[in-house]
C-alpha cells in the first residue's frame, strides 16, 4: 500500500496592510483664513462676544455709491418677503463659536431664512439663518480687490453662494468692470454671459446688471425699466414738479384770458 505525502498546508493570508485613518477636513475659516475680513478697532460686540461693527470704511464714493444703490434696490424688492434678508456691509459668521470665522460682503441676498425679525439683526450668523446667502456682490477696490477675486470665491462656493458678483468701477483689477459666476454642480463658479447690451443676467435675481462709466444699475427684464438710484429719482420728481408748475401757471395764464375776453364782451355788449 503506498501513502500519499500530505498535501502541503496552505500559506497564510497577508493582510493587507491597514491604511491609517484620512485626516479631518479643517474648518473652512482655516482653509480660508487669508480671505476673512479682520475687525479694525475700536470693534462693537454683541452679547455672544461676536463682532458686528469695526472701524473699515468704503475705500470710495463709487464704492459706497454702488452699495447703497445695491441695498435699496433689493429691500425695495425683497422686503416684503418674510423669509428674505438683505444685507449691505454686515459681518458674516459662518462657524458658530470662532469669531475669526468671518466676512463682510458689500451686498447680500439670502432667501428661505429666518428674516431679520425685528429689523435689527446686528450680524448674519448662517446657524441662526439656518444658510448661507445665495447672492454676494464686492465691490472692488485698490484696497481689497486681489482678496475678492483671488481669495473670497472659493470661500464663498464652499459655503454654497449660489451666485458670486464683482463690480470694479475703478478698473482696478484689470478684468471686465462687471462679472457675474454661477455656483455648478462641481463647485465652481461658471461666469454668466453678458447680455448682447454688455449687461449681465441674473437667474437668481431676476434681475438685470449694467454699468455706465462707474455707476452700476439694476434693470427689470419683464418691464425694461432701469431702476433709478435715489439723485435720479429726486431729478425725477423735480422735473416732474416743474412740468407741473409749468402747466399750473399756463392754465391759470389760460384761465386770466378767458376772463379777460369775457369781460370785454359784457363790456361791448352793454354799449
Amino acid at each position: 500500500m503506498r501513502l500519499r505525502s500530505p498535501s502541503p498546508a496552505p500559506a497564510p493570508r497577508r493582510r493587507a496592510p491597514q491604511q491609517p485613518p484620512a485626516a479631518p477636513r479643517p474648518p473652512l475659516s482655516v482653509i480660508h483664513a487669508k480671505a476673512l475680513h479682520v475687525p479694525v478697532p475700536p470693534v462693537g460686540h454683541d452679547d455672544d462676544s461676536y463682532p458686528y461693527a469695526d472701524s473699515s470704511r468704503s475705500e470710495g464714493m463709487f464704492q459706497s455709491e454702488a452699495q447703497v444703490y445695491l441695498f435699496n434696490v433689493m429691500r425695495a424688492r425683497y422686503g416684503d418677503r418674510e423669509d428674505a434678508l438683505v444685507c449691505a456691509d454686515q459681518a458674516l459668521f459662518f462657524e458658530q463659536g470662532t469669531l475669526s470665522a468671518l466676512v463682510v460682503p458689500d451686498a447680500a441676498v439670502a432667501f428661505e431664512v429666518r428674516g431679520d425679525g425685528d429689523g435689527n439683526l446686528l450680524s448674519y450668523k448662517v446657524w441662526e439663518q439656518g444658510k448661507p446667502p445665495d447672492f454676494v456682490m464686492e465691490i472692488l477696490s485698490r484696497k481689497t480687490w486681489r482678496n475678492d477675486v483671488q481669495r473670497k470665491p472659493r470661500l464663498y462656493a464652499d459655503l454654497n453662494v449660489r451666485e458670486y458678483w464683482l463690480f470694479d468701477p475703478d478698473g482696478v483689477s484689470g478684468g471686465p468692470p462687471l462679472r457675474g459666476g454661477e455656483l455648478d454642480a462641481q463647485g465652481a463658479y461658471q461666469p454668466l454671459p453678458p447680455l448682447p447690451d454688455g449687461s449681465i443676467h441674473s437667474p437668481l435675481l431676476g434681475l438685470d446688471f449694467l454699468y455706465e462709466g462707474s455707476t452700476l444699475h439694476c434693470r427689470d427684464p419683464e418691464t425694461g425699466e432701469i431702476i433709478p438710484h435715489y439723485e435720479e429719482i429726486v431729478r425725477m420728481r423735480q422735473a416732474a414738479a416743474e412740468r407741473a408748475d409749468k402747466q399750473q401757471a399756463r392754465a391759470e395764464a389760460a384761465e386770466a384770458r378767458v376772463a379777460e375776453l369775457e369781460a370785454l364782451l359784457r363790456q361791448s355788449g352793454s354799449r
